[in-house]
């Protein structure tokens, strides 16, 4: 979030892979700035208009940060639903001994989602098992943050 912004943009039209990651790039700058509704607003526009350019884990990875703009943004939790698909699951599935915070966004979406405690257990008892062993600090920083985020969620949730 230091880095200059005349460095970040969003392309006008998504028309090959450099337009793709311009595009992924300022949409995680204005999250660290904590503009979450125009994160929203761009990933919106970028899947609606995206012309075929977009890879499936192009799309996930879109998906993945309009979560997190829900998640940080305070945001009524269940628009996630509206975005979650099978491929996106099975994209979190697979990459999530990799990326250990795709670990969490399964726990979040199967306990405050699904309201599965029991399979919300088995992806926290997943990422409990690498967190320790994991090179990608960052990745596990972030983990924890939405751990610690969809706990509270939850707590507030059993209080009313």
């Amino acid at each position: 979030k230091d880095i200059d912004e005349n460095l970040f943009y969003i392309p006008n039209n998504i028309s090959n892979s450099m337009d793709v990651t311009m595009a992924q790039l300022y949409i995680d700058y204005i999250c660290e700035k904590e503009q979450y509704q125009e994160a929203i607003n761009c990933i919106n526009n970028v899947l609606k208009n995206e012309n075929n350019i977009l890879s499936k884990a192009d799309i996930n990875i879109f998906k993945i940060q309009l979560i997190g703009c829900c998640l940080y943004g305070d945001y009524n939790i269940e628009i996630i639903s509206e975005y979650w698909d099978e491929e996106l699951k099975k994209y979190l599935d697979l990459m999530g001994n990799f990326i250990p915070h795709f670990l969490a966004i399964n726990y979040l979406y199967s306990l405050l989602i699904e309201k599965d405690e029991k399979k919300a257990k088995k992806y926290l008892n997943e990422y409990n098992k690498i967190k320790t062993k994991h090179p990608d600090k960052e990745s596990i920083e972030e983990a924890e943050k939405i751990i610690a985020n969809v706990d509270e969620r939850k707590n507030k949730s059993y209080q009313h």
